[in-house]
């Protein structure tokens, strides 16, 4: 059950975890609430979300849904360190050339040097 208290106490500029989900993908990111409608909804990311479920107006069409999560200070470190490492493990497929000295840092890095 996803937490939903927070979504009636949010402001513009406050900021949350915006999770977004399909097939073979699963993202969460954190965003900054840009505007709060006279009837409550909250926009992120271009799409408005109710302020009492947190699910996006119109709801999620079966395919690719999204939902809110407060951003508390541990959650927001802990979708930084996750991205770090996405990010660099994208980096590291994307690398041409290795030395032998950088592949054995590497290795011991992920502890799999035998």
């Amino acid at each position: 059950m996803i937490e939903t208290a927070f979504l009636k106490d949010l402001k513009k500029g406050d900021k949350v975890i915006y999770c977004v989900s399909g097939p073979g993908f699963y993202n969460k990111t954190v965003k900054e609430v840009q505007n709060i409608t006279p009837k409550g909804f909250i926009k992120v990311n271009s799409i408005l979300f109710s302020n009492i479920t947190g699910d996006p107006r119109g709801a999620n069409d079966g395919y690719v849904s999204c939902y809110l999560e407060e951003a508390t200070p541990d959650r927001i470190k802990e979708i930084q360190e996750e991205k770090y490492i996405y990010d660099t493990l994208v980096q590291m497929r994307k690398c041409e050339s290795l030395t032998y000295e950088q592949a054995k840092a590497v290795r011991k890095a992920l502890r799999t040097d035998n």
